[in-house]
């Protein structure tokens, strides 16, 4: 292993245990050029908001992360991503999540893009 690719690989961690470790919820996403949206990464602070454990919501993971999402909000908001990305905006929306409750609950996304 090159020094560059073990520097890559420790800094990679170091980042991820520095974004666990943010007191609100934070999330990454990849948005596919057909504007599917896949989740990447989710923090313990995101877990906190929404009062829910990790290992119960592994259903939501990847390209399935409308599922917790109330169904009539979602076309809006696949609007918004899509018109975020398209004009390279700010995203600012709000909709309904479904909590570690088992309720629905307003939240608001606020989100940048960040070309890989």
């Amino acid at each position: 292993m090159s020094t560059k690719s073990a520097l890559s690989e420790k800094s990679d961690s170091h980042y991820e245990s520095l974004l666990k470790k943010i007191p609100l919820g934070l999330g990454i996403y990849r948005v596919s050029s057909d504007y599917s949206v896949e989740l990447v990464f989710l923090n313990d602070g995101y877990y906190k908001m929404i009062g829910a454990k990790r290992k119960d919501r592994t259903q939501y993971l990847g390209k399935r992360v409308f599922l917790p999402i109330y169904k009539e909000d979602i076309p809006e908001l696949k609007q918004t991503i899509k018109e975020a990305i398209l004009h390279n905006k700010h995203i600012n929306c709000k909709f309904r999540l479904l909590f570690g409750d088992g309720l629905y609950h307003w939240i608001e996304l606020q989100a940048t893009r960040e070309k890989q």
